[in-house]
């Protein structure tokens, strides 16, 4: 393909038509980029099993093993785009993260999965520039725009975005895997087919592997998410999934389980209903997490203490929010002995109505 040289007419661009067919092309490539660099995601909890994987270990390999090699191998990818026919590169890159991908599913060690995760982002690097450049020889500058946007309709942001800094006309959808949290991503045109806003894919791994999905849907941009209401501790607790939390969208989780906030700043909320009366019926994937209300304490550490010990709970698993007590903390104060036959125990740390609290609970499953 010819390059374009500046300042030549309008007339030395090609028809429209191959143009798009052009944007087409690369607008492929883009999926198939964007789902060979996911794939990870959907199977967090079979390879952290299969492995032996530590959460950070996971964290590195979809975040640091791919961003390191996809932003680095940019500026080569850039050279060789300017200096060899661009459709051959792009080509020798699909092949190269695609064989990468395939490569992870052989993966019998962490060391090979963290290669084939950075070859991956090495592959992929490829895409961007070999796709501005193409675009750019087969459109004049004034109608560039409609193409770029385009062949990159989806892209990733960090799950921790504000919501002050996205965009009217895209969704922001954040995704987490068996309850965390593993991107955000904005979609824009055909692949916002119910148009912008804010959305939460909550993806949940089965007995059998398989993986389900339930997606919640928050307000258009310029509407405001109804308010929760603010009420006393009931039967049971609801822990919202990290994805809901992101995308704004609690008062969905007590619309559905006809329930409260504990408190208005904090993700928690409380029903007297318990999770068989709240299942939506939407693939039966829970989006958020229930727990039955035992006992409510006000915060004490000598309190606490005697309360776990008249009980016989030598092992404990604390959660918090709203609370600046760390989990590792109160159990070196707790001092518990976690003896044979011990019981165990969970504790929610937050503000209940302001104060401090600390809420004794056990998990509650649907029947």
């Amino acid at each position: 393909m010819e390059q374009h040289l500046p300042g030549a007419s309008r007339h030395d661009f090609p028809a429209a038509r191959v143009g798009w067919t052009a944007v087409a092309v690369l607008f492929l490539f883009t999926v198939l980029s964007v789902l060979d660099r996911n794939l990870l995601t959907l199977l967090v909890g079979p390879i952290k099993a299969d492995l032996g994987l530590s959460d950070v270990q996971l964290s590195l390999l979809y975040g640091l093993a791919f961003a390191i090699f996809y932003a680095v191998m940019g500026l080569p990818s850039g050279w060789m785009i300017d200096r060899f026919q661009r459709r051959v590169v792009i080509f020798w890159g699909v092949v190269v993260w695609s064989f990468a991908t395939l490569m992870t599913g052989f993966a019998r060690s962490y060391a090979m999965l963290f290669a084939s995760r950075a070859i991956v982002g090495a592959g992929e690097a490829v895409l961007v520039p070999g796709s501005h450049s193409i675009i750019g020889d087969l459109f004049p500058r004034e109608k560039m725009a409609m193409p770029m946007s385009v062949s990159a309709l989806g892209i990733k942001v960090g799950p921790g975005i504000a919501h002050a800094g996205l965009p009217d006309d895209a969704e922001t959808q954040w995704v987490s895997v068996d309850g965390d949290v593993v991107e955000a991503a904005l979609w824009f045109g055909p692949l916002a087919p119910q148009g912008p806003g804010r959305t939460a894919l909550v993806l949940r791994s089965g007995a059998d592997g398989r993986v389900a999905g339930r997606e919640l849907r928050g307000p258009r941009p310029g509407e405001d998410e109804p308010a929760a209401d603010v009420g006393p501790v009931g039967a049971y607790l609801y822990e919202p999934d990290g994805a809901v939390i992101r995308a704004g969208l609690v008062g969905r989780v007590a619309a559905e389980t006809g329930g409260r906030l504990l408190d208005p700043t904090i993700a928690y909320v409380t029903s007297d209903a318990g999770p068989d009366a709240t299942s939506s019926g939407e693939g039966d994937v829970p989006v958020a997490t229930a727990y039955r209300v035992l006992d409510v304490l006000p915060f004490g550490l000598k309190r606490l203490k005697g309360y776990l010990r008249e009980r016989g709970v030598g092992r404990v698993t604390v959660k918090k929010r709203g609370t600046a007590v760390t989990p590792e903390q109160l159990r070196r104060d707790l001092g518990l002995r976690n003896t044979p036959g011990s019981a165990e125990a969970t504790l929610v740390l937050t503000r209940v109505a302001g104060r401090q609290s600390v809420l004794v609970v056990e998990p509650a499953t649907r029947a």
